[in-house]
Protein backbone atom coordinates (compact mmCIF):
# COMPACT_ATOMS: atom_id res chain seq x y z
CA UNK A 1 0.00 0.00 0.00
CA UNK A 2 1.30 3.71 -0.71
CA UNK A 3 1.52 4.84 2.62
CA UNK A 4 2.65 8.11 1.90
CA UNK A 5 -0.33 8.92 -0.16
CA UNK A 6 -2.64 7.44 2.07
CA UNK A 7 -1.40 9.31 4.66
CA UNK A 8 -1.65 12.67 2.62
CA UNK A 9 -5.18 11.78 1.46
CA UNK A 10 -6.44 11.01 5.23
CA UNK A 11 -5.00 14.48 6.62
CA UNK A 12 -6.26 16.17 3.46
CA UNK A 13 -9.72 14.76 4.41
CA UNK A 14 -9.48 16.12 8.25
CA UNK A 15 -8.42 19.30 6.97
CA UNK A 16 -11.06 19.67 4.71
CA UNK A 17 -13.76 18.99 7.52
CA UNK A 18 -12.46 21.25 9.71
CA UNK A 19 -11.76 24.10 6.84
CA UNK A 20 -8.33 24.23 7.72
CA UNK A 21 -7.07 25.88 4.37
CA UNK A 22 -3.04 26.04 5.88
CA UNK A 23 -3.14 22.48 6.50
CA UNK A 24 -4.13 22.00 2.51
CA UNK A 25 -1.58 24.16 1.57
CA UNK A 26 1.28 22.34 3.67
CA UNK A 27 -0.04 18.91 2.39
CA UNK A 28 -0.14 19.84 -0.87
CA UNK A 29 3.65 20.96 -1.01
CA UNK A 30 4.56 17.77 0.78
CA UNK A 31 2.81 16.21 -2.30
CA UNK A 32 4.73 18.13 -4.35
CA UNK A 33 7.72 17.05 -3.21
CA UNK A 34 6.98 13.56 -3.54
CA UNK A 35 5.65 14.41 -6.88
CA UNK A 36 9.27 15.61 -7.64
CA UNK A 37 11.25 13.37 -5.95
CA UNK A 38 9.72 10.41 -8.01
CA UNK A 39 8.82 11.90 -10.54
CA UNK A 40 5.08 11.04 -9.64
CA UNK A 41 1.62 12.09 -11.64
CA UNK A 42 -0.27 10.70 -8.66
CA UNK A 43 1.63 12.31 -5.84
CA UNK A 44 1.02 15.67 -8.23
CA UNK A 45 -2.88 15.02 -8.96
CA UNK A 46 -3.05 14.97 -4.80
CA UNK A 47 -0.93 17.61 -4.44
CA UNK A 48 -3.60 19.97 -7.07
CA UNK A 49 -6.16 18.74 -5.68
CA UNK A 50 -5.45 19.69 -2.17
CA UNK A 51 -4.46 23.08 -3.19
CA UNK A 52 -7.62 23.21 -4.99
CA UNK A 53 -9.75 22.37 -1.43
CA UNK A 54 -7.43 24.97 0.30
CA UNK A 55 -9.00 27.47 -1.90
CA UNK A 56 -12.17 26.19 -1.68
CA UNK A 57 -12.85 26.39 1.86
CA UNK A 58 -11.00 29.82 2.25
CA UNK A 59 -13.45 31.10 -0.50
CA UNK A 60 -16.20 32.66 2.19
CA UNK A 61 -18.80 33.34 -0.68
CA UNK A 62 -18.26 29.24 -1.29
CA UNK A 63 -18.79 27.82 2.47
CA UNK A 64 -20.97 30.27 2.95
CA UNK A 65 -23.43 29.22 0.17
CA UNK A 66 -26.65 27.26 0.73
CA UNK A 67 -25.05 24.48 -1.36
CA UNK A 68 -21.99 23.97 0.50
CA UNK A 69 -23.64 21.74 2.54
CA UNK A 70 -23.91 19.39 -0.28
CA UNK A 71 -20.81 20.15 -2.46
CA UNK A 72 -18.72 19.49 0.92
CA UNK A 73 -20.50 16.33 1.39
CA UNK A 74 -19.92 15.16 -2.04
CA UNK A 75 -16.10 16.43 -1.61
CA UNK A 76 -15.76 14.18 1.13
CA UNK A 77 -17.36 11.11 0.15
CA UNK A 78 -14.65 11.52 -3.26
CA UNK A 79 -11.63 11.68 -0.36
CA UNK A 80 -13.69 8.30 1.32
CA UNK A 81 -13.36 6.48 -1.49
CA UNK A 82 -9.56 7.61 -2.54
CA UNK A 83 -9.13 6.31 1.23
CA UNK A 84 -10.55 3.02 0.15
CA UNK A 85 -8.72 2.42 -3.05
CA UNK A 86 -5.58 3.10 -1.42
CA UNK A 87 -5.51 0.93 1.37
CA UNK A 88 -6.59 -1.69 -1.26
CA UNK A 89 -3.79 -0.67 -3.48
CA UNK A 90 -5.50 -0.26 -6.29
CA UNK A 91 -3.11 2.21 -8.04
CA UNK A 92 -5.35 2.35 -11.30
CA UNK A 93 -8.30 2.60 -9.64
CA UNK A 94 -7.04 5.67 -8.03
CA UNK A 95 -5.94 7.70 -10.95
CA UNK A 96 -9.72 6.85 -12.10
CA UNK A 97 -11.02 8.10 -8.90
CA UNK A 98 -8.58 11.26 -9.21
CA UNK A 99 -9.72 12.12 -12.20
CA UNK A 100 -13.26 12.01 -10.99
CA UNK A 101 -12.56 13.93 -8.26
CA UNK A 102 -11.02 16.79 -9.97
CA UNK A 103 -14.28 16.70 -11.63
CA UNK A 104 -16.46 17.12 -8.21
CA UNK A 105 -13.77 19.70 -7.40
CA UNK A 106 -14.21 21.58 -10.83
CA UNK A 107 -18.51 21.46 -10.52
CA UNK A 108 -18.48 22.82 -7.38
CA UNK A 109 -16.31 25.60 -8.26
CA UNK A 110 -18.29 25.99 -11.64
CA UNK A 111 -21.84 26.44 -9.51
CA UNK A 112 -20.50 27.93 -6.61
CA UNK A 113 -17.06 30.07 -8.06
CA UNK A 114 -16.88 33.49 -9.11
CA UNK A 115 -13.96 33.27 -11.62
CA UNK A 116 -13.83 32.34 -15.14
CA UNK A 117 -10.87 30.14 -14.95
CA UNK A 118 -11.56 27.04 -13.09
CA UNK A 119 -9.70 26.65 -9.45
CA UNK A 120 -7.96 23.02 -10.84
CA UNK A 121 -6.26 25.00 -13.64
CA UNK A 122 -5.12 27.60 -11.30
CA UNK A 123 -3.98 24.78 -8.67
CA UNK A 124 -2.28 23.29 -11.75
CA UNK A 125 -0.25 26.29 -12.18
CA UNK A 126 0.45 26.98 -8.59
CA UNK A 127 1.61 23.36 -7.95
CA UNK A 128 3.81 23.37 -11.29
CA UNK A 129 5.44 26.77 -10.31
CA UNK A 130 6.28 24.64 -6.87
CA UNK A 131 7.94 21.97 -9.01
CA UNK A 132 9.91 24.31 -10.73
CA UNK A 133 11.17 25.86 -8.01
CA UNK A 134 12.23 22.65 -7.09
CA UNK A 135 14.03 22.06 -9.82
CA UNK A 136 12.42 20.99 -12.28
CA UNK A 137 12.14 22.19 -16.01
CA UNK A 138 9.43 24.51 -17.02
CA UNK A 139 8.37 21.56 -19.26
CA UNK A 140 8.36 18.17 -16.85
CA UNK A 141 6.96 20.64 -14.03
CA UNK A 142 3.75 21.50 -16.66
CA UNK A 143 3.63 17.69 -18.33
CA UNK A 144 3.64 16.28 -14.17
CA UNK A 145 0.54 18.53 -12.98
CA UNK A 146 -0.99 18.33 -16.55
CA UNK A 147 -0.78 22.76 -16.00
CA UNK A 148 -0.82 24.88 -19.64
CA UNK A 149 2.84 25.45 -20.27
CA UNK A 150 1.99 29.09 -21.21
CA UNK A 151 0.21 29.63 -18.10
CA UNK A 152 2.97 28.14 -16.07
CA UNK A 153 5.54 30.75 -17.62
CA UNK A 154 2.92 33.30 -17.01
CA UNK A 155 3.17 32.76 -13.59
CA UNK A 156 6.80 31.96 -13.26
CA UNK A 157 7.14 35.61 -14.55
CA UNK A 158 5.28 37.22 -12.13
CA UNK A 159 6.84 35.23 -9.33
CA UNK A 160 10.00 36.12 -7.40
CA UNK A 161 10.53 32.32 -6.79
CA UNK A 162 14.29 32.25 -8.22
CA UNK A 163 15.32 35.59 -6.28
CA UNK A 164 13.72 34.15 -3.11
CA UNK A 165 15.57 31.11 -2.93
CA UNK A 166 18.68 32.53 -3.88
CA UNK A 167 18.07 35.42 -1.54
CA UNK A 168 17.92 32.26 1.17
CA UNK A 169 21.02 30.59 0.32
CA UNK A 170 22.91 33.89 0.49
CA UNK A 171 21.28 34.77 3.83
CA UNK A 172 22.19 31.21 4.83
CA UNK A 173 26.06 31.47 4.04
CA UNK A 174 26.24 34.93 5.37
CA UNK A 175 25.06 33.53 8.44
CA UNK A 176 27.39 30.88 8.85
CA UNK A 177 29.95 33.50 8.26
CA UNK A 178 28.90 35.50 10.78
CA UNK A 179 28.82 33.14 13.91
CA UNK A 180 32.03 31.59 12.64
CA UNK A 181 33.88 35.69 13.05
CA UNK A 182 31.59 35.44 16.68
CA UNK A 183 33.02 32.15 17.73
CA UNK A 184 36.38 33.17 16.88
CA UNK A 185 36.74 30.46 14.02
CA UNK A 186 38.67 30.91 10.90
CA UNK A 187 36.72 32.90 8.16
Amino acid sequence: MPYKMLEFVEKSRVAFQNGNAMQLKEISNEATREAVIGNDVVFAKIAVITYALSKLVSKQHIVGSNSWGRAKKAILDSIDRLVVLLRKNMRNELVDALDSFEGEVRKVDESLGNYIRNIIEKAEVKVSSSAYAQGLSLSVAAELTGADKTDLQNYIGITKIHDERETKLFMRERMKKIRRIFSGQQV
